[in-house]
Formats: C-alpha cells, sequence, structure tokens
C-alpha cells in the first residue's frame, strides 16, 4: 500500500474514530496526533489548542482496560510494558478523578496493581472503593481473590463470603470461595460451597482434587467414591481413581496438574504474602 492509500485508509476509518474519542473526552495528545499526521489532517500543536470537553469516566476506563491489555503482550521489552502500565494507572486514576464511585475504575487499577506485583497498593484500592461502594460486590471478589493469591486466608474468605452472600448465585464466586476453603484444609465446607453451585459429583470430585494435591488420598478416595455414586460415567473421577490405584513410580499425567494444582517442591503449609500459584491457575478458567 502507497503513502497516499494509507492515507486515505487513514481518513477513512481512523480519524473517525479519533475525533469520537475526542468528543468523549479522555484521548490522549499522542495518540490524536498520530492519528491526524496519517490522515493528512492538521496536527494540532499544543494541548491548549483542544477542544474543550467534560471527560468521561468510562472512556479513561476503557483506555486503562486496553493499556493493560496491550502491555501484557510478552513480544514488547520490558521497559515498553512498564510505560504502557504507567499510562494504564493514569487512566484508571483520571476516571476515579471524575467519578469517584467508579467501581469499574476501582477494579481496572486494583488488577493492574496486582500484575505489577503491588500487592499492598492493590488492596488499598479495593478497600477505597468499598468504602464508596458498600454494595460493589466484583470489589468484595477481588479483594478476597487478592488476598487468597497471596494466602491471606482469614481475610480472604471473609472478603469472598460477603461475595458469594451478596450474589449467591454467581458460579464463580461460589467455586472460588470453596477452593479456597479446601485450600486450607476445611473439606466439609468447601464441599458445601461447591454444592450450592455446582451437582453433587462435581463437588465431590473438586474436593477430591484438592485432597489428592495435598497427599490425602484416602480422604480423596472416598469423595471419588461419592461423585461415582452420584455419576457413575464421570470420566473426571475415573481418571483420577485409576491414577491413585497406579503403582507408586508409574509414569502418568497427574489430573490434579491439570486442573491447576501443579505438584511443588517443599512445604505446602500457606505462606502468607507470597502468591499461590496454584490457586491462581485454578480459579483461571472460571473467570472465561
Amino acid at each position: 500500500m502507497d503513502g497516499q492509500r494509507r492515507r486515505a485508509f487513514a481518513a477513512r476509518f481512523w480519524f473517525p474514530a479519533a475525533c469520537l474519542l475526542l468528543g468523549q473526552g479522555c484521548v490522549h495528545q499522542s495518540a490524536l496526533t498520530a492519528t491526524t499526521e496519517a490522515a493528512g489532517q492538521p496536527v494540532l500543536d499544543e494541548a491548549k489548542d483542544l477542544p474543550r470537553h467534560t471527560p468521561q469516566a468510562a472512556t479513561c476506563v476503557a483506555f486503562g482496560d486496553l493499556h493493560t491489555k496491550v502491555a501484557a503482550d510478552a513480544h514488547l521489552p520490558p521497559m515498553r510494558q512498564d510505560e504502557i502500565r504507567h499510562q494504564a494507572c493514569k487512566d484508571y486514576r483520571q476516571a476515579l478523578k471524575i467519578d469517584a464511585n467508579c467501581a469499574e475504575a476501582y477494579l481496572g487499577l486494583g488488577r493492574l496493581y496486582q500484575e505489577m506485583g503491588d500487592y499492598d497498593r492493590a488492596l488499598t484500592t479495593y478497600e477505597k472503593g468499598l468504602t464508596r461502594l458498600p454494595k460493589a460486590v466484583p470489589l468484595w471478589y477481588e479483594l478476597g481473590l487478592c488476598q487468597a493469591r497471596h494466602k491471606d486466608w482469614q481475610p480472604a474468605l471473609a472478603n469472598l463470603k460477603v461475595a458469594t452472600e451478596l450474589d449467591p448465585d454467581n458460579v464463580t464466586y461460589g467455586k472460588t470461595r470453596a477452593f479456597c476453603l479446601a485450600r486450607t484444609g476445611r473439606y466439609d465446607e468447601s464441599f458445601r460451597c461447591f454444592r450450592q453451585v455446582t451437582s453433587e459429583a462435581q463437588a465431590h470430585y473438586d474436593v477430591a482434587r484438592m485432597l489428592h494435591y495435598v497427599q490425602e488420598d484416602d480422604a480423596c478416595r472416598r469423595h471419588l467414591a461419592a461423585a461415582l455414586a452420584a455419576q457413575p460415567n464421570m470420566e473426571q473421577a475415573k481418571h483420577l481413581l485409576a491414577e491413585l490405584d497406579k503403582p507408586s513410580g508409574q509414569p502418568g499425567k497427574c489430573p490434579t496438574a491439570r486442573a491447576g494444582f501443579e505438584q511443588s517442591d517443599g512445604d505446602k503449609e500457606p505462606v502468607a504474602g507470597a502468591p499461590d500459584t496454584d490457586l491462581i491457575e485454578t480459579i483461571k478458567p472460571l473467570h472465561k
């Protein structure tokens, strides 16, 4: 595509989009400059020349979400990823300046801090949001999930309980809380929590997976037997039971690894503050 055709393409598609975003507010000068140059339009030399519009918090959140997604590209140099995440932080903060009750901005900023490894600021962000929005269920959930990922189990379970009580029909919330209960050895409570959002067979199987992860295989077998009694053709339970029956040392893939409970070396006791990678990988499919 030659230069003239590129400019025509940009003028047709990108310049109108930039104008729309500018009308909504929260557009970045660098992006607008690049777009207008490509479209062959006059470039605004100074930010003061931009039309005066009241920005919208939702637009700023959209920019923050976009920058967060772009920064996750593993092909980008780490320094560039950091720059884009910094811009995403600015987007979310601008949204909160416009609307201090914007739940989506608190969520986006909190998640971004988690990705950046800034646990304390992530917690602070969620807590500030809940101070203003005590009925914002996703904030309760994300706060509890953040704490669970760092093995701060007591507050995590308390906050996840609030989320499930405010939205008892949410399967993701219920399963996350159930996994966390099992991760802390509270298997009976975990089963009851699973049972509220899934079938009896699936609830027994999910508890069995965690029991196998912590090498409590006798209890694991009991839950697998209960799962198969409720659903005799449950292939997942059959497969895990077959793994348990293999002679010690026989090669084979452990189904708990595919479930996100990768076997790890050393002590399996919870250590507050260290990310729980097993739990993170387990919960990821719940968000799809």
